[in-house]
């Protein structure tokens, strides 16, 4: 039943064809039709246009992001110039060292 109605099929192509006197090279030597300028206007710029305003009309709603603290360090003063503004503030308070007399006085000519 299939090959009777693929041979039907190939019987009516080729009997339109022959019967209208088309054929595959008629069909490739079509001439080309001369360009009418009978829109006024740029339809590129239209088209444009339109797909500008579209895009900007569309309204991005996106989730407020969550913090994620994943930076072990203050970042507010990570610069050589800001840590060493810090470091310069600080006031160390040492103890007061022993002075060890391992030198005659005389020596040292006090």
């Amino acid at each position: 039943m299939k090959t009777l109605g693929i041979i039907f099929a190939f019987m009516m192509v080729f009997s339109t064809n022959y019967a209208t006197g088309i054929n595959n090279n008629a069909l490739l030597s079509l001439e080309e039709d001369s360009y009418i300028n009978d829109i006024p206007f740029s339809t590129e710029q239209i088209a444009d246009e339109y797909i500008y305003n579209q895009a900007i009309s569309i309204v991005f709603e996106m989730e407020e992001e969550t913090y994620i603290d994943d930076i072990p360090f203050d970042t507010e003063c990570i610069s050589a110039d800001c840590l060493y503004r810090k470091a310069m503030l600080v006031v160390f308070e040492l103890p007061e060292e022993e002075t060890i007399p391992d030198a005659p006085a005389a020596f040292l000519k006090l």
